[in-house]
């Protein structure tokens, strides 16, 4: 599961696929700027308690303008 955090670290989505996470953040940043689409943090969850950042910030709209 990847999950779209917000900068207080709520949950703005979850998604199955990273491509769908990175499409997501992707919308944001058309719709709203760059600076909107990068208060977002993209972490990969195993469905048993662990986790895995991704991508924040810069990084993450970068990632996702670039897939």
């Amino acid at each position: 599961m990847y999950v779209i955090l917000t900068q207080g670290g709520g949950v703005a989505a979850a998604l199955h696929t990273e491509r769908d996470a990175l499409q997501t953040i992707r919308q944001a940043y058309e719709a709203h700027g760059r600076a909107y689409a990068g208060r977002y943090a993209l972490v990969e969850e195993d469905g048993h308690g662990s986790s895995r950042p991704l991508a924040s910030g810069e990084e993450l709209v970068d990632r996702a303008l670039n897939t």
